[in-house]
Protein backbone atom coordinates (compact mmCIF):
# COMPACT_ATOMS: atom_id res chain seq x y z
CA UNK A 1 0.00 0.00 0.00
CA UNK A 2 2.82 2.38 0.92
CA UNK A 3 4.55 1.72 -2.41
CA UNK A 4 1.29 2.26 -4.36
CA UNK A 5 0.66 5.58 -2.61
CA UNK A 6 4.23 6.72 -3.28
CA UNK A 7 3.89 5.95 -7.00
CA UNK A 8 0.54 7.77 -7.15
CA UNK A 9 1.98 10.82 -5.42
CA UNK A 10 4.98 10.78 -7.76
CA UNK A 11 2.66 10.67 -10.79
CA UNK A 12 0.70 13.67 -9.49
CA UNK A 13 3.86 15.69 -8.91
CA UNK A 14 5.22 14.69 -12.30
CA UNK A 15 2.03 15.81 -14.04
CA UNK A 16 2.06 19.19 -12.30
CA UNK A 17 5.67 19.95 -13.24
CA UNK A 18 5.51 18.51 -16.76
CA UNK A 19 2.76 20.95 -17.69
CA UNK A 20 5.10 23.91 -17.29
CA UNK A 21 8.66 22.65 -17.87
CA UNK A 22 9.66 19.82 -20.15
CA UNK A 23 13.19 18.41 -19.98
CA UNK A 24 14.34 19.97 -23.24
CA UNK A 25 13.56 23.54 -22.13
CA UNK A 26 13.73 23.20 -18.37
CA UNK A 27 17.11 24.86 -17.95
CA UNK A 28 18.10 27.38 -16.87
CA UNK A 29 15.58 27.47 -14.04
CA UNK A 30 14.05 30.88 -13.40
CA UNK A 31 15.09 30.60 -9.75
CA UNK A 32 17.90 28.54 -8.16
CA UNK A 33 16.82 25.16 -6.81
CA UNK A 34 18.97 23.42 -4.19
CA UNK A 35 19.37 19.68 -3.59
CA UNK A 36 21.31 17.82 -0.93
CA UNK A 37 23.42 14.98 -2.33
CA UNK A 38 25.52 12.56 -0.29
CA UNK A 39 28.55 11.53 -2.36
CA UNK A 40 31.31 8.99 -1.81
CA UNK A 41 34.59 10.84 -2.14
CA UNK A 42 37.35 8.92 -3.89
CA UNK A 43 40.34 7.83 -1.84
CA UNK A 44 42.67 10.00 -3.92
CA UNK A 45 40.35 13.04 -4.01
CA UNK A 46 42.21 15.86 -2.25
CA UNK A 47 39.49 18.48 -2.64
CA UNK A 48 38.19 20.01 0.58
CA UNK A 49 34.86 21.05 -0.92
CA UNK A 50 33.13 18.99 -3.62
CA UNK A 51 31.37 22.11 -4.88
CA UNK A 52 34.73 23.59 -5.93
CA UNK A 53 35.00 21.18 -8.83
CA UNK A 54 34.84 23.08 -12.11
CA UNK A 55 32.66 20.47 -13.80
CA UNK A 56 29.93 21.06 -11.22
CA UNK A 57 30.31 24.84 -11.15
CA UNK A 58 29.90 25.18 -14.93
CA UNK A 59 26.85 22.92 -15.15
CA UNK A 60 25.30 24.59 -12.11
CA UNK A 61 25.69 28.00 -13.79
CA UNK A 62 24.02 26.69 -16.98
CA UNK A 63 21.07 25.08 -15.17
CA UNK A 64 20.61 27.13 -11.98
CA UNK A 65 20.62 23.85 -10.06
CA UNK A 66 22.60 24.09 -6.82
CA UNK A 67 23.95 21.00 -5.10
CA UNK A 68 24.63 21.05 -1.38
CA UNK A 69 27.24 18.32 -1.35
CA UNK A 70 27.78 16.03 1.62
CA UNK A 71 31.01 14.16 0.80
CA UNK A 72 31.97 11.13 2.89
CA UNK A 73 35.28 9.35 2.48
CA UNK A 74 35.05 5.84 1.06
CA UNK A 75 36.06 4.34 4.43
CA UNK A 76 33.04 5.78 6.21
CA UNK A 77 30.50 6.16 3.39
CA UNK A 78 28.60 2.89 3.92
CA UNK A 79 28.27 3.43 7.67
CA UNK A 80 27.09 7.04 7.23
CA UNK A 81 24.49 6.02 4.65
CA UNK A 82 23.16 3.26 6.93
CA UNK A 83 22.84 5.74 9.80
CA UNK A 84 20.96 8.26 7.63
CA UNK A 85 18.52 5.65 6.35
CA UNK A 86 17.99 4.23 9.85
CA UNK A 87 17.47 7.68 11.35
CA UNK A 88 15.17 8.81 8.52
CA UNK A 89 17.37 11.83 7.83
CA UNK A 90 17.44 11.37 4.09
CA UNK A 91 19.19 13.64 1.59
CA UNK A 92 17.69 14.19 -1.85
CA UNK A 93 20.08 11.63 -3.34
CA UNK A 94 22.93 9.23 -2.69
CA UNK A 95 25.79 8.99 -5.18
CA UNK A 96 28.75 6.66 -5.30
CA UNK A 97 27.56 3.27 -4.17
CA UNK A 98 27.93 1.13 -1.05
CA UNK A 99 24.31 1.17 0.09
CA UNK A 100 21.93 -1.77 0.20
CA UNK A 101 19.27 -1.24 -2.46
CA UNK A 102 17.55 -4.60 -1.88
CA UNK A 103 16.81 -3.93 1.79
CA UNK A 104 16.29 -0.17 1.50
CA UNK A 105 14.50 0.41 -1.79
CA UNK A 106 11.40 1.61 0.10
CA UNK A 107 13.25 4.89 0.76
CA UNK A 108 14.34 5.26 -2.88
CA UNK A 109 12.38 6.66 -5.79
CA UNK A 110 11.53 4.49 -8.79
CA UNK A 111 13.23 6.20 -11.74
CA UNK A 112 11.21 4.55 -14.50
CA UNK A 113 8.43 7.22 -14.63
CA UNK A 114 11.09 9.89 -15.23
CA UNK A 115 13.46 8.25 -17.70
CA UNK A 116 11.79 9.03 -21.01
CA UNK A 117 10.80 12.61 -20.13
CA UNK A 118 13.66 13.86 -18.00
CA UNK A 119 16.59 11.51 -18.68
CA UNK A 120 16.65 10.96 -22.44
CA UNK A 121 20.38 10.14 -22.48
CA UNK A 122 20.13 7.48 -19.81
CA UNK A 123 16.83 6.22 -21.19
CA UNK A 124 18.41 5.66 -24.60
CA UNK A 125 21.44 3.97 -23.08
CA UNK A 126 19.41 1.55 -20.98
CA UNK A 127 17.17 0.66 -23.91
CA UNK A 128 20.25 -0.04 -26.02
CA UNK A 129 21.75 -2.20 -23.24
CA UNK A 130 18.94 -4.48 -22.02
CA UNK A 131 21.27 -6.61 -19.91
CA UNK A 132 22.29 -3.64 -17.76
CA UNK A 133 18.69 -2.45 -17.61
CA UNK A 134 17.67 -5.91 -16.42
CA UNK A 135 20.34 -5.86 -13.72
CA UNK A 136 19.00 -2.55 -12.44
CA UNK A 137 15.37 -3.67 -12.39
CA UNK A 138 13.84 -4.77 -9.09
CA UNK A 139 11.32 -7.60 -9.08
CA UNK A 140 8.51 -5.03 -8.78
CA UNK A 141 9.60 -3.61 -12.17
CA UNK A 142 11.13 -0.45 -10.73
CA UNK A 143 14.63 0.96 -11.25
CA UNK A 144 15.92 2.56 -8.06
CA UNK A 145 19.45 3.59 -8.99
CA UNK A 146 21.79 4.22 -11.90
CA UNK A 147 24.88 2.06 -12.35
CA UNK A 148 28.29 3.17 -11.09
CA UNK A 149 29.74 2.38 -14.49
CA UNK A 150 28.06 1.23 -17.64
CA UNK A 151 29.47 -0.62 -20.58
CA UNK A 152 33.06 -1.57 -21.41
CA UNK A 153 34.54 0.12 -24.46
CA UNK A 154 37.34 -0.96 -26.75
CA UNK A 155 40.00 0.67 -24.60
CA UNK A 156 39.01 -1.49 -21.66
CA UNK A 157 39.48 -4.85 -23.36
CA UNK A 158 43.11 -5.31 -22.43
CA UNK A 159 42.53 -3.99 -18.95
CA UNK A 160 39.51 -6.21 -18.32
CA UNK A 161 41.51 -9.30 -19.32
CA UNK A 162 44.48 -8.32 -17.14
CA UNK A 163 42.03 -7.71 -14.27
CA UNK A 164 41.50 -11.47 -14.02
CA UNK A 165 45.20 -12.25 -13.76
CA UNK A 166 47.61 -12.88 -16.62
CA UNK A 167 50.54 -15.21 -17.30
CA UNK A 168 53.85 -13.35 -17.81
CA UNK A 169 57.35 -14.45 -18.79
CA UNK A 170 60.56 -12.89 -17.47
CA UNK A 171 62.29 -11.27 -20.47
CA UNK A 172 65.79 -12.00 -19.15
CA UNK A 173 64.98 -15.71 -18.83
CA UNK A 174 63.26 -15.57 -22.21
CA UNK A 175 66.37 -14.17 -23.91
CA UNK A 176 69.00 -16.26 -22.10
CA UNK A 177 67.30 -19.66 -22.06
CA UNK A 178 64.52 -19.71 -24.66
CA UNK A 179 66.22 -17.80 -27.44
CA UNK A 180 63.54 -15.14 -27.25
CA UNK A 181 60.79 -17.58 -28.31
CA UNK A 182 57.69 -17.27 -26.13
CA UNK A 183 56.02 -20.65 -25.43
CA UNK A 184 52.97 -21.08 -27.64
CA UNK A 185 51.53 -24.27 -26.17
CA UNK A 186 51.02 -25.83 -22.75
CA UNK A 187 53.70 -28.44 -23.60
CA UNK A 188 56.22 -25.77 -24.57
CA UNK A 189 55.47 -23.98 -21.30
CA UNK A 190 56.12 -27.19 -19.37
CA UNK A 191 59.46 -27.62 -21.13
CA UNK A 192 60.39 -24.02 -20.32
CA UNK A 193 59.48 -24.51 -16.65
CA UNK A 194 61.82 -27.52 -16.48
CA UNK A 195 64.63 -25.41 -17.98
CA UNK A 196 64.05 -22.78 -15.30
CA UNK A 197 64.04 -25.41 -12.54
CA UNK A 198 67.24 -27.11 -13.69
CA UNK A 199 69.37 -24.02 -14.31
CA UNK A 200 70.78 -21.24 -12.17
CA UNK A 201 68.75 -18.63 -14.05
CA UNK A 202 69.63 -15.77 -11.68
CA UNK A 203 73.32 -16.74 -11.49
CA UNK A 204 73.62 -16.62 -7.69
CA UNK A 205 74.80 -20.21 -7.24
CA UNK A 206 71.80 -21.10 -5.07
CA UNK A 207 68.93 -23.38 -6.02
CA UNK A 208 66.24 -20.78 -5.43
CA UNK A 209 64.61 -20.74 -8.87
CA UNK A 210 60.81 -20.52 -9.11
CA UNK A 211 59.70 -21.66 -12.56
CA UNK A 212 56.06 -20.53 -12.10
CA UNK A 213 55.17 -18.10 -9.32
CA UNK A 214 51.57 -17.70 -8.16
CA UNK A 215 49.81 -16.93 -4.90
CA UNK A 216 46.54 -17.42 -3.09
CA UNK A 217 44.85 -14.41 -4.64
CA UNK A 218 42.65 -13.86 -7.68
CA UNK A 219 45.03 -11.44 -9.39
CA UNK A 220 48.01 -13.64 -8.85
CA UNK A 221 46.39 -17.00 -8.37
CA UNK A 222 46.77 -20.26 -10.26
CA UNK A 223 43.16 -20.06 -11.45
CA UNK A 224 44.39 -18.29 -14.59
CA UNK A 225 46.03 -21.53 -15.73
CA UNK A 226 42.66 -23.30 -15.98
CA UNK A 227 41.68 -21.26 -19.04
CA UNK A 228 44.38 -23.09 -21.03
CA UNK A 229 42.29 -26.23 -20.48
CA UNK A 230 39.11 -24.56 -21.71
CA UNK A 231 37.84 -23.91 -18.17
CA UNK A 232 36.51 -20.35 -17.61
CA UNK A 233 37.51 -20.25 -13.94
CA UNK A 234 37.79 -16.88 -12.25
CA UNK A 235 38.52 -16.01 -8.63
CA UNK A 236 37.12 -19.28 -7.29
CA UNK A 237 33.79 -18.82 -9.04
CA UNK A 238 32.76 -22.25 -10.26
CA UNK A 239 29.96 -21.23 -12.61
CA UNK A 240 30.14 -19.89 -16.16
CA UNK A 241 27.65 -18.38 -18.58
CA UNK A 242 26.40 -20.84 -21.16
CA UNK A 243 25.99 -18.16 -23.86
CA UNK A 244 26.37 -14.45 -24.47
CA UNK A 245 22.91 -13.60 -23.13
CA UNK A 246 24.24 -14.10 -19.58
CA UNK A 247 20.86 -15.57 -18.66
CA UNK A 248 22.00 -19.09 -17.81
CA UNK A 249 24.94 -20.58 -15.94
CA UNK A 250 26.40 -24.05 -15.70
CA UNK A 251 28.73 -25.63 -13.17
CA UNK A 252 32.29 -25.98 -14.49
CA UNK A 253 34.12 -27.74 -11.65
CA UNK A 254 32.72 -31.23 -12.32
CA UNK A 255 33.78 -31.52 -15.96
CA UNK A 256 36.55 -33.72 -17.37
CA UNK A 257 38.64 -30.76 -18.54
CA UNK A 258 38.55 -29.39 -14.99
CA UNK A 259 39.83 -32.74 -13.70
CA UNK A 260 42.53 -32.72 -16.40
CA UNK A 261 43.66 -29.23 -15.35
CA UNK A 262 43.92 -30.37 -11.72
CA UNK A 263 45.88 -33.46 -12.77
CA UNK A 264 48.39 -31.53 -14.89
CA UNK A 265 48.90 -28.79 -12.31
CA UNK A 266 49.33 -31.39 -9.56
CA UNK A 267 52.05 -33.04 -11.66
CA UNK A 268 53.78 -29.69 -12.16
CA UNK A 269 53.58 -29.00 -8.43
CA UNK A 270 55.10 -32.42 -7.65
CA UNK A 271 57.89 -31.71 -10.17
CA UNK A 272 58.78 -28.51 -8.34
CA UNK A 273 57.62 -26.24 -11.17
CA UNK A 274 55.20 -24.22 -9.00
CA UNK A 275 56.15 -22.47 -5.76
CA UNK A 276 55.41 -24.74 -2.81
CA UNK A 277 53.69 -22.02 -0.75
CA UNK A 278 51.18 -21.14 -3.44
CA UNK A 279 48.13 -21.55 -1.20
CA UNK A 280 49.60 -19.83 1.84
CA UNK A 281 51.32 -16.85 0.22
CA UNK A 282 49.16 -13.73 0.08
CA UNK A 283 49.43 -11.05 -2.57
CA UNK A 284 51.09 -8.76 -0.03
CA UNK A 285 53.69 -11.46 0.66
CA UNK A 286 54.15 -11.88 -3.08
CA UNK A 287 54.86 -8.20 -3.74
CA UNK A 288 57.05 -7.74 -0.67
CA UNK A 289 59.19 -10.82 -1.10
CA UNK A 290 60.04 -10.42 -4.78
CA UNK A 291 59.84 -6.68 -5.32
CA UNK A 292 63.55 -5.90 -5.21
CA UNK A 293 64.74 -9.05 -6.94
CA UNK A 294 62.60 -11.22 -9.22
CA UNK A 295 65.47 -12.71 -11.21
CA UNK A 296 64.79 -16.21 -9.86
CA UNK A 297 61.25 -16.17 -11.31
CA UNK A 298 60.81 -17.42 -14.89
CA UNK A 299 57.03 -17.13 -15.24
CA UNK A 300 54.42 -15.56 -13.00
CA UNK A 301 50.71 -14.93 -12.76
CA UNK A 302 49.90 -11.36 -11.87
CA UNK A 303 47.64 -8.39 -12.49
CA UNK A 304 50.43 -6.19 -13.80
CA UNK A 305 54.10 -7.03 -13.07
CA UNK A 306 54.91 -3.64 -11.55
CA UNK A 307 52.55 -4.52 -8.68
CA UNK A 308 55.11 -7.02 -7.40
CA UNK A 309 58.40 -6.47 -9.23
CA UNK A 310 60.65 -3.44 -9.35
CA UNK A 311 61.44 -4.22 -12.99
CA UNK A 312 57.81 -5.03 -13.73
CA UNK A 313 57.25 -2.45 -16.42
CA UNK A 314 60.41 -3.24 -18.37
CA UNK A 315 61.25 -6.92 -18.02
CA UNK A 316 58.03 -8.93 -18.46
CA UNK A 317 55.85 -9.98 -21.40
CA UNK A 318 52.22 -11.19 -21.20
CA UNK A 319 51.22 -14.55 -22.66
CA UNK A 320 47.61 -14.34 -23.81
CA UNK A 321 47.03 -17.75 -25.40
CA UNK A 322 48.55 -21.26 -25.19
CA UNK A 323 47.50 -24.08 -27.49
CA UNK A 324 46.47 -27.25 -25.65
CA UNK A 325 45.13 -30.00 -27.84
CA UNK A 326 41.45 -29.66 -28.63
CA UNK A 327 40.70 -27.48 -25.64
CA UNK A 328 38.84 -24.26 -26.34
CA UNK A 329 41.06 -21.20 -26.50
CA UNK A 330 39.72 -18.58 -24.14
CA UNK A 331 40.48 -15.56 -21.99
CA UNK A 332 38.50 -14.27 -19.04
CA UNK A 333 37.23 -10.71 -18.99
CA UNK A 334 36.22 -8.85 -15.87
CA UNK A 335 35.41 -5.15 -15.54
CA UNK A 336 33.21 -2.97 -13.38
CA UNK A 337 30.60 -2.22 -16.02
CA UNK A 338 27.98 -4.23 -14.11
CA UNK A 339 28.56 -2.39 -10.82
CA UNK A 340 25.31 -1.07 -9.41
CA UNK A 341 24.38 1.19 -6.49
CA UNK A 342 25.32 4.42 -8.22
CA UNK A 343 23.06 7.49 -8.22
CA UNK A 344 19.79 7.02 -6.31
CA UNK A 345 17.06 9.57 -5.57
CA UNK A 346 15.33 9.27 -2.21
CA UNK A 347 11.65 9.72 -1.38
CA UNK A 348 12.63 12.92 0.47
CA UNK A 349 13.37 14.67 -2.83
CA UNK A 350 10.56 17.17 -3.56
CA UNK A 351 11.54 17.93 -7.17
CA UNK A 352 13.09 14.72 -8.52
CA UNK A 353 12.44 15.60 -12.15
CA UNK A 354 14.74 18.64 -11.89
CA UNK A 355 17.57 16.73 -10.18
CA UNK A 356 17.31 13.86 -12.66
CA UNK A 357 17.36 16.24 -15.61
CA UNK A 358 20.49 17.85 -14.12
CA UNK A 359 22.16 14.42 -13.86
CA UNK A 360 21.18 13.58 -17.42
CA UNK A 361 22.59 16.90 -18.66
CA UNK A 362 26.07 15.67 -17.71
CA UNK A 363 25.76 13.40 -20.75
CA UNK A 364 24.35 15.94 -23.21
CA UNK A 365 27.68 16.28 -25.00
CA UNK A 366 31.03 14.56 -24.93
CA UNK A 367 33.07 17.45 -23.52
CA UNK A 368 30.76 17.99 -20.55
CA UNK A 369 30.80 14.26 -19.80
CA UNK A 370 34.59 14.06 -20.17
CA UNK A 371 35.05 16.99 -17.79
CA UNK A 372 32.98 15.23 -15.13
CA UNK A 373 34.61 11.86 -15.84
CA UNK A 374 38.26 12.89 -16.17
CA UNK A 375 38.74 16.59 -15.46
CA UNK A 376 39.30 19.72 -17.45
CA UNK A 377 40.10 19.61 -21.15
CA UNK A 378 43.75 20.38 -21.99
CA UNK A 379 44.78 19.71 -18.38
CA UNK A 380 44.31 15.96 -18.17
CA UNK A 381 42.72 15.06 -21.50
CA UNK A 382 42.71 16.32 -25.06
CA UNK A 383 41.53 15.12 -28.46
CA UNK A 384 43.73 12.88 -30.52
CA UNK A 385 44.76 13.97 -34.01
CA UNK A 386 41.68 12.37 -35.55
CA UNK A 387 39.48 14.71 -33.51
CA UNK A 388 37.32 11.81 -32.35
CA UNK A 389 39.33 9.79 -29.88
CA UNK A 390 41.11 11.34 -26.96
CA UNK A 391 44.14 10.96 -24.77
CA UNK A 392 44.23 11.10 -20.99
CA UNK A 393 47.47 12.18 -19.39
CA UNK A 394 48.87 15.04 -17.33
CA UNK A 395 49.64 18.25 -19.21
CA UNK A 396 49.89 21.96 -18.51
CA UNK A 397 48.27 22.89 -15.21
CA UNK A 398 47.91 19.26 -14.18
CA UNK A 399 51.57 18.54 -14.83
CA UNK A 400 52.66 21.65 -12.93
CA UNK A 401 50.55 20.62 -9.93
CA UNK A 402 52.98 17.83 -9.09
CA UNK A 403 50.07 15.43 -8.45
CA UNK A 404 50.00 11.92 -9.82
CA UNK A 405 47.45 11.19 -12.56
CA UNK A 406 44.96 9.47 -10.23
CA UNK A 407 45.13 12.15 -7.57
CA UNK A 408 44.69 14.99 -10.07
CA UNK A 409 41.85 13.25 -11.85
CA UNK A 410 39.86 12.47 -8.72
CA UNK A 411 40.50 15.88 -7.18
CA UNK A 412 39.32 17.92 -10.19
CA UNK A 413 36.63 15.65 -11.63
CA UNK A 414 33.61 13.84 -10.21
CA UNK A 415 35.27 10.56 -11.25
CA UNK A 416 33.16 7.41 -10.72
CA UNK A 417 31.93 8.41 -7.30
CA UNK A 418 30.02 11.52 -8.25
CA UNK A 419 27.19 12.00 -10.73
CA UNK A 420 29.13 10.96 -13.81
CA UNK A 421 29.33 7.35 -14.89
CA UNK A 422 31.13 5.65 -17.76
CA UNK A 423 29.39 4.08 -20.71
CA UNK A 424 27.20 6.79 -22.20
CA UNK A 425 30.03 7.62 -24.59
CA UNK A 426 31.54 4.51 -26.15
CA UNK A 427 34.66 6.25 -27.44
CA UNK A 428 38.08 4.65 -27.37
CA UNK A 429 40.12 6.11 -24.53
CA UNK A 430 43.82 6.23 -25.35
CA UNK A 431 46.63 6.85 -22.93
CA UNK A 432 49.51 9.12 -23.71
CA UNK A 433 51.44 7.39 -26.53
CA UNK A 434 54.59 7.88 -24.46
CA UNK A 435 53.22 5.34 -21.95
CA UNK A 436 52.46 2.73 -24.61
CA UNK A 437 56.09 1.65 -24.88
CA UNK A 438 57.65 -0.97 -22.68
CA UNK A 439 58.96 0.40 -19.41
CA UNK A 440 56.91 3.59 -19.50
CA UNK A 441 53.62 2.45 -18.01
CA UNK A 442 50.90 -0.17 -17.73
CA UNK A 443 49.28 1.05 -20.94
CA UNK A 444 51.88 -1.02 -22.80
CA UNK A 445 50.51 -4.21 -21.24
CA UNK A 446 46.86 -3.27 -21.79
CA UNK A 447 47.56 -2.47 -25.42
CA UNK A 448 49.71 -5.58 -25.97
CA UNK A 449 46.95 -7.82 -24.63
CA UNK A 450 44.18 -5.98 -26.51
CA UNK A 451 46.11 -6.29 -29.79
CA UNK A 452 46.25 -10.08 -29.42
CA UNK A 453 42.66 -10.67 -28.38
CA UNK A 454 40.28 -12.66 -30.53
CA UNK A 455 36.75 -11.58 -29.70
CA UNK A 456 35.24 -15.04 -30.02
CA UNK A 457 37.52 -16.34 -27.24
CA UNK A 458 36.46 -13.79 -24.62
CA UNK A 459 34.38 -15.22 -21.76
CA UNK A 460 32.83 -12.81 -19.29
CA UNK A 461 33.10 -13.61 -15.63
CA UNK A 462 29.87 -14.43 -13.83
CA UNK A 463 28.96 -11.42 -11.71
CA UNK A 464 25.96 -11.85 -9.44
CA UNK A 465 24.66 -8.29 -9.69
CA UNK A 466 21.04 -7.31 -9.81
CA UNK A 467 18.09 -7.07 -7.47
CA UNK A 468 15.94 -9.87 -6.14
CA UNK A 469 13.88 -10.51 -3.04
CA UNK A 470 16.11 -10.42 0.02
CA UNK A 471 15.24 -13.92 1.29
CA UNK A 472 15.92 -15.51 -2.10
CA UNK A 473 19.23 -13.65 -2.41
CA UNK A 474 20.22 -14.88 1.03
CA UNK A 475 19.43 -18.48 0.08
CA UNK A 476 21.45 -18.16 -3.12
CA UNK A 477 24.38 -16.59 -1.26
CA UNK A 478 24.38 -19.35 1.38
CA UNK A 479 24.41 -22.09 -1.26
CA UNK A 480 27.12 -20.32 -3.24
CA UNK A 481 29.35 -19.87 -0.19
CA UNK A 482 29.01 -23.51 0.87
CA UNK A 483 29.77 -24.91 -2.59
CA UNK A 484 32.60 -22.49 -3.40
CA UNK A 485 34.28 -23.13 -0.04
CA UNK A 486 34.26 -26.88 -0.65
CA UNK A 487 35.51 -26.50 -4.24
CA UNK A 488 38.32 -24.19 -3.11
CA UNK A 489 39.51 -26.75 -0.59
CA UNK A 490 39.34 -29.63 -3.05
CA UNK A 491 41.20 -27.66 -5.72
CA UNK A 492 44.05 -26.77 -3.35
CA UNK A 493 44.31 -30.28 -1.92
CA UNK A 494 44.28 -31.86 -5.38
CA UNK A 495 47.11 -29.67 -6.67
CA UNK A 496 49.28 -29.94 -3.56
CA UNK A 497 48.65 -33.63 -2.74
CA UNK A 498 47.58 -35.05 -6.09
CA UNK A 499 44.28 -36.25 -7.50
CA UNK A 500 43.11 -39.83 -8.09
CA UNK A 501 39.99 -41.35 -9.57
CA UNK A 502 38.90 -42.22 -6.04
CA UNK A 503 39.25 -38.66 -4.70
CA UNK A 504 37.56 -37.26 -7.82
CA UNK A 505 34.58 -39.61 -7.48
CA UNK A 506 34.24 -38.77 -3.80
CA UNK A 507 34.31 -35.08 -4.74
CA UNK A 508 31.53 -35.56 -7.32
CA UNK A 509 29.41 -37.48 -4.79
CA UNK A 510 29.86 -34.73 -2.24
CA UNK A 511 28.80 -32.07 -4.74
CA UNK A 512 25.68 -34.10 -5.47
CA UNK A 513 24.84 -34.27 -1.75
CA UNK A 514 25.34 -30.50 -1.56
CA UNK A 515 22.66 -30.16 -4.26
CA UNK A 516 24.65 -28.38 -6.94
CA UNK A 517 21.71 -28.88 -9.31
CA UNK A 518 19.42 -27.04 -6.91
CA UNK A 519 21.98 -24.25 -6.60
CA UNK A 520 22.11 -23.90 -10.39
CA UNK A 521 18.31 -23.88 -10.62
CA UNK A 522 18.16 -21.07 -8.06
CA UNK A 523 20.96 -19.17 -9.79
CA UNK A 524 19.27 -19.41 -13.17
CA UNK A 525 15.94 -18.40 -11.64
CA UNK A 526 17.71 -15.29 -10.36
CA UNK A 527 19.24 -14.52 -13.77
CA UNK A 528 15.82 -14.74 -15.44
CA UNK A 529 13.89 -13.06 -12.60
CA UNK A 530 12.61 -10.23 -14.81
CA UNK A 531 11.83 -12.26 -17.93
Amino acid sequence: MKRTFAILLTAILLFCVAGTALAENMFPLSEPMTFTVVVKQGAQDLSTEYGEKKCYQELSAKTNVVIDWMPFKSTSYAEKVTQMIGGNTLPDAFAGGSFDVVNNYEVLLDLTPYLEEYMPNWNRYLNENPLIKDMLTMTDGGIYCLPVAAGPNDSGKGLSIINTGMLYVNDTFLANYLGGKIPSSIDELHDALIIARDNDINGNGAKDEIPLLACNNYRGGLDDMFRFFGVPLYTSNYTAYTDETQKNVEFIADKENYKEALTVLAKWYEEGLINSDIYSMTYDDYSTRFYEDSSMVAFCINYCPDMCFKDGLSNWTPIVYLENGDHEKLVMSHSDFEALEGMAITTACKNPEVLLAFIDAINNDFETWAQWRYGNKDEIWCYAEDGVHYYTYLMGTALDSGLAYGKYRQTYSAHLNGLSYGGIYELLKLDDPATEVKGAGRAFFYKTVADQLEDETIHYTVVRHGYWDADQLEELSDKETEINTYCNRFKAESIVHGITDETWNTYLSTLKRMDVDGYLDLFNEYLTRND
